[in-house]
Parts: C-alpha cells; sequence; structure tokens
C-alpha cells in the first residue's frame, strides 16, 4: 500500500513535471516565433525579404545571425517594437483569472488536452490557451494583437462594396478551412487580403452580427452617422493572416479576425484550430495541404472563444 502510494504520488509529480515543461516549451516557441520573429520583420522587412523571399527557416537563421551585430543590437527602433511585443510573452494575473471564470461559464466539450483560442474584442489580442484535462487548468502561453471588424467604416463604401460588419462574440468551432492562392482579393488596403499564398484560413461559419445601414430606401449614400440605423447581417466569419500590419491592435476589417503572418504560421504549424481536419492523428483535409513544420497534433484545437470584453 504504501509502494503504491509513493508510485502514484511520483506519477502525479510526473505528470505536472511533464505537462510544465510542454507549456514552458511553448511559451519559449510563442515569443521567438511569434513576437521576436515579427518584431525583426517588422524592422528588416526589406532585408529579410530580399535574403530569404518566403522562406521561413531562412529568415529565422538571418535574424539569429542580425542578432549578434553591435549595430543591430543598439538599434533604438528594434528595441521599441520588441519592447511592444515582449510585453505580450506574459499575461496580468488579474485578468487571467477573469478570464478563466469566464470560460468556465462557456459551453465547451473539452474532452481531451487542447490548444484554445480567445479573442478580447477590447484590448484587439488573440490569447492562446493550453487547456490540461488531467489537472482541468487552462494554461497561458502567448498573446498577440489582432484587427476585428469596425462598423464605422462603413460610411467610406459605395453601393456594391464589402459591408463593415461588427466581428460577432460567442463560441466558434472550427471547420475544414482552405489554403489563400496569394492574390490580392478586393479589399480595402488593395493589398493580399488573405495573406501569402498558402496561409490557412480559419473558417467558422456564417453568423448572424449587425452593421449600420447607410444607405435610405431609394438607395442613396447617408453620410451623416446621426442618421444610421443598426441593422443585422450575416458574416461569413473566418481569421486570417494579412498583409498590413499598421491595423493591428485596432478595429480595422470588414469583420473577420486578421493576424499578423507569424501569428498565422503558429496556429497553422500547432495545429491550434485544426482538430476539424485531422483523423486518426492524420491530416484528412482533401483540397488543403498540411502544415509546413507541423507539431503537437496530439493538442489539435477547435475553438475560437470571441469575448466583447473580458474585464
Amino acid at each position: 500500500m504504501v509502494l503504491l502510494k509513493i508510485f502514484t504520488l511520483w506519477s502525479a509529480l510526473f505528470y505536472f513535471s511533464l505537462a510544465q515543461n510542454v507549456v514552458d516549451r511553448l511559451q519559449e516557441q510563442f515569443v521567438r516565433d511569434v513576437l521576436v520573429l515579427s518584431a525583426y520583420k517588422d524592422r528588416f522587412d526589406n532585408y529579410l525579404y530580399t535574403r530569404c523571399v518566403d522562406d521561413n527557416q531562412c529568415a529565422k537563421n538571418t535574424i539569429q545571425a542580425l542578432q549578434q551585430w553591435d549595430t543591430v543590437q543598439n538599434d533604438t527602433q528594434l528595441l521599441t517594437l520588441l519592447e511592444r511585443k515582449l510585453a505580450l510573452s506574459t499575461i496580468d494575473q488579474n485578468y487571467f483569472e477573469k478570464l478563466k471564470t469566464k470560460l468556465n461559464t462557456q459551453e465547451l466539450h473539452l474532452e481531451n488536452s487542447q490548444f484554445l483560442s480567445v479573442v478580447d474584442l477590447e484590448s484587439q489580442k488573440l490569447i492562446l490557451l493550453l487547456w490540461d484535462d488531467l489537472s482541468k487548468e487552462f494554461h497561458f502561453i502567448g498573446q498577440d494583437y489582432i484587427s476585428s471588424g469596425n462598423m464605422e467604416r462603413e460610411i467610406e463604401i459605395q453601393r456594391g462594396d464589402d459591408h463593415y460588419l461588427k466581428t460577432p462574440a460567442g463560441v466558434f468551432k472550427a471547420h475544414k478551412g482552405w489554403r489563400s492562392d496569394g492574390k490580392a482579393h478586393k479589399d480595402d488596403d488593395k493589398i493580399l487580403g488573405y495573406g501569402k499564398k498558402d496561409r490557412f484560413i480559419f473558417y467558422f461559419g456564417e453568423h448572424l452580427t449587425i452593421r449600420y445601414g447607410v444607405f435610405d430606401t431609394q438607395k442613396n449614400k447617408i453620410y451623416d452617422p446621426a442618421k444610421w440605423q443598426i441593422i443585422k447581417d450575416r458574416l461569413k466569419f473566418a481569421m486570417h493572416s494579412h498583409e498590413s500590419r499598421q491595423s493591428m491592435g485596432r478595429p480595422n476589417s470588414h469583420g473577420c479576425i486578421r493576424m499578423d503572418d507569424e501569428l498565422n504560421r503558429f496556429l497553422d504549424n500547432n495545429f491550434v484550430l485544426h482538430k476539424p481536419n485531422i483523423n486518426q492523428n492524420q491530416w484528412s483535409h482533401k483540397y488543403a495541404s498540411p502544415p509546413n513544420e507541423p507539431q503537437n497534433i496530439d493538442l489539435a484545437g477547435q475553438y475560437l472563444i470571441v469575448f466583447d470584453s473580458i474585464k
């Protein structure tokens, strides 16, 4: 009996240590591959593109070399970018407790350890969590700025343009999604609205939301916002990469959630929302290629939880 108790205690400690190792590794990876990488790409975008084009491993290797340069280590613009990004590597404990309380009120069917993606529309951030099914705990992995729907931009549209809708709040399960064709679509920034070729577009189906009605019954544009009415509309809701970094951290999209390329790669490579694309621990999407750097398939998730505010 004593030996059994000792074995049970040892097993529990081993599991805790193993789980903590997984969390620590993922946190370090998030800092390196999302936060630091995006700061260096912001600062040295032309240099990295010239050397590496769209080779992510080449970019990582080049950045490792750049980090040894004295001029880079003392570059004030880079240091400012790094400071802003690395501030996202930790989460305020009071905020995190409120987030966990709100999550516990949602109807989530978590039958195994897995990733969860949370968006706080008020702070314009995506917060990546790992649910530990044995300890029944949420672990913070990392967070980064996103850009959600901006209804106020409805004033810019003309008849026939895409509307600007509110990003809906709620619990959303990922569908199969698809990969970007890398072409410039009709978009307010006139650039690659869904990211570079082969970036994954995480799709959550069509959902009811709201927007402003800016045309009268004769289909004339109403330019006075005081006369706008809030109307219901439907949004084909997705979360995807976007080539413009300037809008991250503030609402600017048509209703979908935009993210930096580095965050998109992390979610894709780590199967964060790829559970619908997996069958018997193998990639099963017939019309989209698997991630380039696949890892953590055993932690594949499917939930995106969007809150208007966590505070």
